[in-house]
């Protein structure tokens, strides 16, 4: 899958990095299908957060397809549409074309 990461200041890169899975009961697995830069992106690749580390996939807003939900899961099905407003860390977005379905979330998104 493919992300984009920080690998110092002013260095960002599409990198290849492993799969997502499920780790707790109330993660769901979302495959992006379009989401915007936000501001706070930024401040890492300027390097005014300090501590940063090379690998640290960056990105936090989209939008994209549920693939996969834990037990603890019932608001959302798999396939369905939904915001994915939370960053982890390591392998949160995947590069996949924009799907037009999702143009109202994208409006809401775009607020950084």
């Amino acid at each position: 899958m493919k992300a984009v990461a920080y690998h110092g200041i002013g260095d960002i890169r599409l990198d290849n990095i492993k799969e997502p899975f499920l780790q707790h009961d109330f993660d769901a697995i979302v495959r992006l299908t379009a989401s915007p830069i936000c501001g706070s992106d930024l401040h890492f690749v300027r390097g005014i957060v300090p501590g940063m580390q090379e690998g640290t996939v960056l990105g936090h807003e989209g939008v994209g397809v549920v693939e996969q939900v834990a037990k603890g899961v019932r608001n959302i099905k798999p396939l369905t549409y939904a915001p994915s407003r939370k960053r982890t860390g390591r392998g949160a977005a995947s590069c996949a074309p924009a799907c037009p379905g999702v143009r109202p979330y994208l409006d809401f998104f775009l607020h950084c």
